[in-house]
């Protein structure tokens, strides 16, 4: 007799807790767009690391790091150490052959709530 694998819920979370991620990804996008930011690409990603948004803005070119928490304090301490060097292995390879001489280059961090409120944080770390 075969054995069926059951359907846990951690696998559920997980995927759940992604899609809710990229929505938030998307939300954040929509949101920077009606500030005046032009996307320049979104979910980058590397084999070095990946950024979640690259905006600009005038001669500001933002590479932005989007989190989703219950609350904003959670998103915005949610950075760590590691994500920080992946993010700027990632910027540091998005740069290169650009020509970005004219532009200021900073990170962002933007923190969304279950109840949709937004923080930006500009030039994070």
């Amino acid at each position: 007799m075969l054995k069926r694998k059951k359907f846990t819920t951690v696998r559920w979370k997980s995927k759940n807790t992604y899609r809710t991620g990229i929505w938030a990804e998307y939300y954040a996008a929509f949101r920077l767009v009606i500030r005046g930011y032009y996307i320049l690409n979104f979910r980058y990603k590397t084999k070095v690391g990946e950024v979640d948004i690259i905006a600009k803005k005038g001669h500001i070119i933002a590479f932005i790091e989007v989190k989703y928490r219950q609350s904003l304090d959670d998103g915005v301490s949610a950075i760590s150490l590691k994500s920080r060097s992946r993010i700027r292995r990632a910027s540091e390879h998005f740069i290169l052959g650009k020509q970005t001489e004219s532009h200021t280059l900073r990170f962002d961090v933007i923190a969304i709530n279950n109840k949709l409120k937004m923080r930006h944080i500009e030039n994070a770390f």
